[in-house]
């Protein structure tokens, strides 16, 4: 893998971020459920981390 898809694929996951971000604030929820394969759950699990607003919880708390 080269650097310029690595880049393209972060971009990516930047995007979907904000779109997570301005989504949850238009429609003024409280919570977010966000199912996303496993190419794009890591990067989005760490910046959600890292963003203070936000309580990442596992899937695994709710089912058996």
């Amino acid at each position: 893998m080269g650097a310029e898809y690595i880049t393209l694929f972060y971009n990516r996951n930047l995007k979907i971020y904000s779109n997570i971000l301005n989504t949850q604030l238009a429609l003024k929820s409280d919570k977010v459920l966000l199912i996303m394969g496993q190419l794009h759950i890591g990067i989005l699990r760490d910046l959600l981390l890292k963003n203070p607003n936000y309580k990442v919880v596992e899937i695994s708390e709710f089912l058996n």
